[in-house]
C-alpha cells in the first residue's frame, strides 16, 4: 500500500486583542507641552511611579501624535527589566503606528538613563526605522518623581544615541559588506 499523504499549508492571520482590564480614557494628543502633562504619558508614568519592579510600556501613535493603544512590554526586578523587540514591532505594525514612546520607571528613584536604556533606545530606533516607523521618545519615570524625557530634556543626547548610532551601525555594515563583497568576488 503506496499511498501518498497529502499535506497543506494553512492561511493565518494576526491580529490585536483589546484588553479588556487594560484602559485608560485619556484620548488627548500626546505632545510635549508642558512636559506631556495631561495625556497618555502622564496617566501611564502615575501607574508605574511607585512599582517595587521596573516595567516597561511602550505607546503606539499615529502620524498626527494621537495615542493608538499602549503595551506592557516588560517586567522586571528593581534594577532591571528586559523587553522583546518583536513584541513592540509586532504591535507598532499591526496598529498602524507612525510612532513610538518607551516609557519605563526605575523603582530606586533614579532620574538619570542609564547604559541599557540608552542602548534599548538606539537598538530600537534602529529596528523600528527598518519597518518605517520613527522611535519617537525614552522616558523615565523616577519614584515619586518627575518624568525625564530623553528627548525634551537631554535633546542633544537623543541626536546622537538614535542617529549616530544608527549611522554607525550603517557605516559599520558597508564596510563589513564590502569586506564581504571582495572576498565573494575573490572566489
Amino acid at each position: 500500500m503506496n499511498q501518498e499523504i497529502k499535506k497543506s499549508v494553512p492561511e493565518v492571520r494576526i491580529k490585536l486583542t483589546k484588553e479588556r482590564a487594560g484602559r485608560i480614557f485619556n484620548t488627548k494628543k500626546v505632545t510635549e507641552k508642558n512636559h506631556y502633562k495631561g495625556n497618555l504619558v502622564e496617566d501611564l508614568a502615575k501607574k508605574i511611579e511607585d512599582s517595587a519592579r521596573e516595567i516597561s510600556i511602550i505607546i503606539t501613535l499615529d502620524a498626527c501624535r494621537m495615542p493608538l493603544n499602549y503595551l506592557y512590554v516588560g517586567w522586571g526586578n528593581p534594577n532591571s527589566s528586559s523587553c522583546y523587540v518583536g513584541e513592540i514591532i509586532k504591535t507598532a505594525l499591526l496598529s498602524n503606528a507612525s510612532k513610538v514612546i518607551l516609557i519605563h520607571n526605575h523603582p530606586d528613584g533614579g532620574k538619570s538613563f542609564s547604559y541599557s536604556d540608552l542602548n534599548i533606545t538606539a537598538e530600537l530606533s534602529c529596528v523600528l526605522n527598518l519597518v518605517d516607523l520613527e522611535f519617537y521618545d525614552s522616558i523615565v519615570v523616577p519614584r515619586g518623581g518627575e518624568i525625564n524625557s530623553l528627548r525634551l530634556d537631554h535633546f542633544e543626547e537623543f541626536k546622537e544615541v538614535i542617529w549616530d548610532y544608527r549611522w554607525q551601525t550603517t557605516k559599520e555594515n558597508l564596510n563589513k559588506f564590502g569586506e564581504i563583497s571582495e572576498r565573494i568576488w575573490e572566489d
